[in-house]
């Protein structure tokens, strides 16, 4: 199951119970989308935010969903963060704003993972280019093969930067790693283990730096970014030389069938056989879903769900951005292809995966459709369209031809308490055919027992009336306040008199406000203020009946702030 939306954080989760600075660190974070894995223990939630997220910060955030949404169902809830960044952050500051986060993630994977990462020291030979020094040990080689992997899609699916990273074996071999098994690991994700010693191998960097870190945030990015074009010379053209040979590796075929890699003639194996990392495989479906994400040097990452009806899987890809367009065309959903791929368990989507295939073919449908082949056709007298709220997936036009496909003469709409799908309907039979659409409803019950008017005082639609709206800067009466008032005054049904005003509340509007309401800062700075509004609307509908939007919300504004 998987739902696409784009929504900021707390309109998804309305509910939960979050205050001070981890309330703040979720306040603009967009929803991307919701899905749960294959056997629903887990629920991804897919996060974009402008800003990093300390990693201790969403792994608290996940114990909250898991135990206030998903509690009692056994459902565990996992953020899925990619941070928006802007151009000054570099591989380099980003490790240094960053790495806190990154010893505590790899901790949470393995005590001794998280104990070499701390220790390790860091090098940028190149703009984009990292390297991970670690102890020269088989024991700390091993960690580095898991540490390598988690770095790259750090770097390049949470941060969107095209960064190499290479493993370094050279610093003196430390002993504290062994012991960090037999201590008892801390809670994941509350803090970075205080057992760990201090990373002395840091030491010299972090002298050199005690000017820069005096500087603000923004200060620091832009030195960081000031030493970029110092770091080395013909970097440019060694970096044009790298693009080259990328694009020439995307593709390595001239045969038309081949959307990607290398053409290939293995026999595919069912997706339902695959369990855990299995080395390489070849598989074969239909694409359900994609989805593309551009990251910087002009790369970009593909990803499908792929399905050929025994399970489904994902697949990623790292391409020239050049190529983008035209492979998501070729990859869209609906299509058949044929992959050949390492497996991996992905740090980020929590399940196995196909990363960088080596190859990806169009490949012919192998799919069936159902048929009805019984010799006495049935008419269905029960069917609802994704018109029917929670309850309908299918167009109504599908679901005609389907059974005009199978041999049936009729068919009978029923959606809840609606009509909307008929016009379609009616359009979807050919004319000349001899189908029958039966239009009926599922309708509601009123109770007619029940006044439409609620606590009337014999007023009359002939009476002067005030109808009016307001926007504010949240949805608490309480807390939030007015920024404009927009009304218009009605006698004997016609409209007699407007009222319209901007109010400064005298406070910043949240980004997701002005993004619902179209009012920024700038709109209302010379605005007057509610104190000087409220009297003059009163004045406008003074001897009116005040009819609000939205009544219960509008109304508790007004009356809040009137008693102000």
């Amino acid at each position: 199951m998987k739902i696409t939306m784009a929504k900021s954080f707390y309109e998804v989760f309305p509910t939960i119970r979050v205050k001070g600075e981890l309330h703040d660190l979720f306040a603009d974070v967009q929803v991307t989308r919701v899905a749960f894995n294959k056997d629903h223990t887990r629920l991804r939630v897919y996060l974009d935010s402008g800003h990093l997220i300390p990693k201790k910060h969403i792994y608290e955030m996940e114990t909250l969903l898991t135990g206030e949404v998903c509690g009692g169902t056994g459902v565990q809830a996992v953020l899925i963060e990619h941070f928006v960044l802007s151009a000054l952050y570099n591989p380099e500051m980003l490790m240094r704003e960053y790495k806190d986060s990154l010893v505590i993630e790899m901790w949470k994977n393995s005590p001794i993972l998280g104990s070499f990462f701390k220790e390790a020291s860091f090098a940028y030979p190149e703009e984009n280019e990292v390297e991970v020094h670690l102890e020269n040990s088989g024991f700390s080689r091993d960690g580095g093969v898991k540490i390598h992997s988690i770095l790259e899609q750090v770097f390049r699916e949470r941060c969107g930067m095209d960064c190499s990273v290479s493993m370094v074996y050279d610093l003196p071999v430390r002993h504290h790693a062994r012991a960090v098994l037999d201590e008892q690991a801390p809670a994941a994700g509350t803090q970075t283990p205080a057992q760990l010693p201090a990373d002395k191998t840091a030491e010299k960097a972090e002298n050199a730096e005690k000017a820069e870190d005096k500087l603000s945030p923004m200060d620091r990015l832009q030195a960081s970014a000031d030493r970029a074009p110092m770091r080395g010379a013909g970097k440019q053209a060694k970096k044009g030389a790298a693009e080259n040979k990328a694009i020439r590796s995307f593709i390595r075929s001239n045969r038309p069938e081949v959307i990607c890699g290398r053409e290939f003639d293995d026999d595919a194996m069912p997706i339902s056989d695959i369990i855990g990392e299995m080395g390489e495989v070849t598989i074969r479906g239909k694409i359900m879903a994609n989805e593309r994400r551009d990251i910087r040097n002009e790369k970009s990452i593909l990803k499908f769900t792929l399905t050929d009806f025994t399970d489904s899987i994902i697949v990623k890809i790292f391409a020239p951005t050049m190529y983008a367009d035209q492979t998501m065309n070729r990859l869209a959903p609906g299509n058949f292809v044929k992959v050949k791929g390492f497996t991996k368990e992905d740090t980020f989507e929590h399940e196995i995966t196909v990363s960088s295939p080596s190859g990806i073919m169009e490949i012919p449908s192998f799919e069936t459709k159902r048929r009805d082949n019984f010799e006495k056709k049935r008419v269905e007298l029960h069917m609802h369209t994704k018109m029917s709220d929670m309850d309908g997936v299918s167009d109504v036009k599908d679901l005609i031809q389907c059974a005009m496909d199978w041999g049936h003469k009729a068919l009978a709409v029923t959606d809840h308490g609606i009509v909307q799908a008929f016009p379609d309907a009616s359009h979807a039979v050919p004319k000349g055919s001899d189908f029958k659409v039966i239009y009926g409803v599922e309708a509601y019950l009123v109770d007619d027992l029940k006044e439409i008017i609620q606590h009337s005082k014999n007023q009359s639609l002939r009476d002067t009336y005030v109808v009016f709206d307001i926007e504010t800067t949240g949805f608490s009466s309480l807390k939030n306040r007015i920024i404009e008032i927009g009304a218009v005054k009605v006698t004997n049904g016609v409209i007699t008199d407007k009222y319209s005003t901007f109010i400064n509340p005298r406070v910043p509007i949240p980004f997701e406000i002005e993004k619902l309401t179209g009012i920024n800062d700038e709109m209302v700075l010379t605005a007057p203020t509610v104190d000087q509004v409220l009297p003059d609307f009163m004045e406008f509908c003074r001897d009116a009946v005040m009819v609000a939007h939205n009544a219960d919300f509008d109304m508790g504004f007004i009356k809040h702030n009137l008693k102000l």
